[in-house]
């Protein structure tokens, strides 16, 4: 049950590049997005809210797929973007593995893990384009 969500975590923490430069923006950018799904998957208390927040991940996936064709577009240096990424991979670490808590404890509660699951399945491509 945690493989898809490392697995997740991972996607989400390389795909992430880190006012910055354009690259530390980018960074900036997902990282905030990071913990913006941890703050949705801590409201989740039961089948109500896990639909809620269901949704509400599907709009963040939405607005990563944004961002990273925003940056995409913008073509820039890999050493920069390597640079940026390092800079703020403590914090995506750190929001990673709160992402992980939160979903072994959301596993927990009965009908809510679906929709989460549905929600966070949405987030697993929405920074792939996004790479150095």
């Amino acid at each position: 049950m945690s493989r898809p969500f490392a697995v997740l975590a991972a996607v989400l923490m390389f795909a992430l590049v880190g006012c910055k430069s354009e690259p530390e923006k980018a960074a900036s950018d997902m990282a905030d997005k990071q913990k913006e799904i941890v703050s949705i998957l801590k409201g989740v208390k039961d089948k109500d809210s896990a639909m809620a927040a269901k949704t509400k991940l599907i709009g963040v996936a939405k607005d990563m797929s944004e961002l990273t064709a925003k940056w995409d577009k913008k073509k820039m240096n890999e050493a920069e973007m390597n640079k940026a990424m390092e800079k703020y991979k403590p914090e995506m670490e750190k929001t990673g593995k709160e992402m992980q808590a939160e979903m072994e404890r959301i596993s927990k509660l009965p009908d809510a893990m679906g929709p989460v699951m549905e929600g966070m399945m949405s987030l697993g491509t929405a920074g792939a384009g996004m790479h150095p």
